[in-house]
């Protein structure tokens, strides 16, 4: 059976690698904690793992399954992003951006990970903007929404919505917390 990526990889295992498969995906911390990155239905057999190219080419492989990407291309925007002819880079951030928006474009995912103040969230926003898709950005803290609509403002010029538990119609940038969506499903099912 395929791998099938989507939010998720589902993988389907079988009992004779379900303990090396699911191993990868369990990490054990000093203080005796742990941690399961991955969801397991007894069930059916399926896994769900999250998508690290490097492990699910191993359990590809392992498995001897194709893998079938099954994620969608994203949704187009009500207009396009037009850079703000004002927005220039920090000598350190052009290449960073220019390096995480091959990466996102080749294997639709990126992390980017810099130390505070390096300019993160305007260097993800110029990769978001050029991926010219309809973008939803999550944070934990609702101070960091205003962070991401000044962003959006300096490097497109483009207006974002900062999602409320009340909306039924999203722009093309939208923001949200987690813990909002966490408490309104019926928010995430029409944000999709």
């Amino acid at each position: 059976m395929p791998i099938i990526l989507k939010n998720l990889a589902q993988v389907y295992l079988p009992p004779e690698h379900r303990a090396e498969v699911l191993g990868m995906y369990f990490h054990e911390g000093r203080d005796g904690s742990s941690i399961k990155n991955y969801k397991y239905d007894s069930k059916t057999g399926y896994a769900y793992l999250p998508l690290n190219q490097r492990k699910l080419l191993y359990v590809s492989r392992l498995l001897g399954e194709e893998v079938l990407d099954d994620r969608s291309a994203g949704t187009e925007v009500s207009y396009p992003f037009v850079e703000n002819p004002k927005f220039k880079f920090r000598d350190h951030q052009s290449i960073p951006a220019f390096e995480l928006l091959d990466f996102t474009k080749t294997n639709k995912y990126s992390v980017l990970q810099a130390p505070c103040s390096c300019g993160k969230t305007v260097v993800m926003t110029w990769v978001a903007g050029n991926l010219g898709k309809k973008v939803l950005i999550l944070v934990d803290m609702g101070s960091l929404q205003s962070q991401w609509a000044e962003a959006f403002e300096l490097v497109w010029n483009k207006p974002t919505q900062i999602i409320t538990k009340n909306d039924t119609s999203f722009a093309d940038v939208c923001i949200a917390t987690f813990q909002l969506l966490h408490f309104n499903p019926e928010l995430v099912k029409a944000l999709r």
